[in-house]
């Protein structure tokens, strides 16, 4: 069909009459869509915290060497500048960041660097950049070391009246291969197990950690450049609870003697009962011998004394097999001998004995001590022997204001009696508004 030259022409003047103002308007248009894109969707940046994978590790661990990345250097920090469209929707997981050890330039320093390389699916690489472009590893010999195994109960505690009496692992021993650094640093490999409330014995699982040498457990992330012989051993313990008892009785003997004129006049023990813990054998044992333990003599010499002596004694060592002191005693114990002259005796008084005299009306004492020693010599006049209400005893408080004293003790015997040793009372004076 023939074109129609004037309908042609006006459509080539339609399109050029007012040229300029019509592409302006396209210009415009344009801008304006960017405009409104941008504002909708605009170009920004977010961070992404990402694990480093490292590639082709049997490049450096060929089973005589081993490397380490250090804790500061297992991630790193990617950039993502993207339309934020496209940044909702992307999470740590979606950005892949690799160490290829086939990459490493120079072997031969300390540390080896390892150049990055990392890539985000839908993100054109030049819009992805790293905190870092390359990690440090430390590359050493390998080394295997055996380690006895050390059971723990913690901080765990059994039933009432119960103690932990034997723990023994099902595994002894364990061994351990790594970098020959990490290795050295171990000190203890520890069996922990949790005994809340048991006093059956049995079985019981328990949590595997390392200690330094220091006893300072080692983090997570250096185990992971361990390996156990035949894998992570998971160590079964058995327990065996032991019963406390309570009232076991302390007695002493002694060795040696005297100086001359002198004699033993009293032993005693303090404390004079302890609680032990131990197998049902060895606390049958321990009944039959009415639950006392005597301390021997050989460990409380008298060394000719001619004064109270305190010897102090390892009670510990003294107990039968399978049998200990309860985790609340003291392992130590005080056999205290008064000595004194012959024909001498310690008489024990009550406070409510001595008599208080010169004490204003307007104070009241009272004394540190409920008891006060008093220790007598008999002689040859004496006609009959010394009771506690023979013996007078009082202190003179004239003059004594509020406040605390340690007074001479006035000691009244009957004929034919004299005193070993002077008498001392700590008193307290208060005024008698204050003592209510």
């Amino acid at each position: 069909m023939p074109v129609d030259k004037n309908c042609f022409r006006k459509l080539i003047q339609d399109f050029t009459d007012n040229l300029g103002l019509k592409i302006l308007s396209a210009v415009i248009a344009i801008v304006i869509w960017y405009m409104v894109v941008g504002y909708n969707d605009p170009i920004e940046t977010a961070s992404y915290t990402v694990h480093v994978e490292v590639t082709n590790e049997s490049y450096i661990a060929n089973g005589k060497r081993i490397f380490t990345v250090g804790d500061d250097y297992t991630s790193v920090v990617v950039f993502i500048r993207t339309n934020r469209s496209v940044l909702k929707k992307l999470q740590a997981s979606n950005v892949v960041v690799t160490a290829d050890l086939t990459q490493i330039v120079e072997l031969n320093s300390d540390p080896v660097y390892v150049p990055l390389q990392v890539s985000c699916a839908g993100v054109n690489q030049e819009n992805i950049t790293l905190s870092r472009t390359t990690i440090p590893i430390f590359i050493e010999d390998i080394a295997s070391q055996k380690f006895a195994v050390v059971v723990d109960q913690g901080d765990s505690v059994p039933g009432m009246n119960y103690e932990v009496g034997k723990m023994s692992a099902d595994t002894e021993t364990v061994t351990i291969s790594g970098p020959e650094s990490l290795i050295n640093k171990i000190g203890t490999v520890k069996a922990t197990i949790d005994v809340t409330g048991m006093t059956k014995d049995g079985r019981v699982p328990s949590v595997l950690s390392l200690l330094d040498k220091e006893q300072n457990a080692l983090p997570l992330s250096a185990l992971d450049n361990l390996t156990f012989d035949g894998g992570v051993p998971e160590i079964n313990v058995f327990v065996e609870f032991w019963e406390k008892v309570s009232g076991v009785k302390l007695e002493s003997d002694y060795s040696g003697s005297t100086a001359p004129g002198y004699q033993v006049a009293k032993v005693s023990v303090l404390p004079a009962e302890i609680s032990v813990v131990g197998s049902r054998a060895a606390l049958n044992k321990l009944a039959e011998n009415g639950n006392t333990i005597r301390i021997p003599g050989n460990l409380v010499s008298l060394g000719d004394a001619s004064k109270d002596l305190n010897v102090s004694v390892n009670i510990a060592k003294l107990l039968p097999a399978d049998c200990r002191l309860a985790s609340t005693m003291n392992e130590n114990v005080q056999v205290a001998l008064a000595i004194m002259p012959e024909n001498s005796r310690e008489y024990s008084m009550d406070v409510d004995h001595v008599s208080c005299k010169g004490l204003s009306d307007f104070l009241t004492v009272s004394f540190e001590h409920t008891k006060v020693a008093v220790r007598v010599k008999r002689t040859e006049a004496a006609k009959e022997e010394l009771a506690v209400p023979d013996i007078e005893l009082s202190i003179d408080l004239s003059g004594k204001t509020t406040g605390e004293y340690t007074l001479p003790v006035q000691v009244k015997l009957p004929e034919g009696y004299e005193l070993v040793e002077d008498v001392t009372l700590a008193v307290r004076i208060k005024a008698k508004a204050e003592s209510s």
